[in-house]
């Protein structure tokens, strides 16, 4: 293991994030749960390169994806969605039970950020034939 990990410090921290992308998983698992408050807004400069690199994880950021989803706060869940939506049919399996509760079960933060209607395709895909 490293023993400087760099944090991003801000919205726009860019050259951080991509320093935590070049050092790569296992080294930097341990701050996937700070890394993953940068995409809190979808808008930030930084959430855009998190968004593309988280999608390339698979069943690692699970546990990440199902804390962001447990949360209150809608427009998270749908930055969150966005790294579900690039993932391949095995992890959107993985994630059913969630996608599942909000599908049928949204809250109203969920239905104004339409996470409800991006989780009811997400679960369509997921139980098209058995994954791979």
């Amino acid at each position: 293991m490293r023993s400087e990990i760099p944090l991003i410090t801000h919205k726009n921290d860019i050259a951080t994030a991509n320093k935590l992308i070049d050092i790569g998983l296992p080294d930097i698992e341990p701050t996937l749960p700070y890394m993953f408050q940068w995409i809190q807004d979808i808008n930030w400069p930084v959430a855009q390169v998190l968004v593309d690199y988280f999608s390339t994880l698979g069943s690692v950021i699970v546990p990440e994806i199902r804390r962001v989803l447990s949360t209150d706060d809608g427009d998270w869940k749908g930055a969150c969605l966005s790294v579900v939506e690039r993932m391949d049919r095995d992890t959107l399996v993985a994630l059913r039970a969630d996608l599942k509760e909000i599908a049928e079960r949204p809250t109203q933060s969920e239905i104004d950020s339409g996470v409800d209607s991006r989780c009811r395709k997400l679960l369509r895909r997921a139980n098209r034939g058995p994954a791979t």
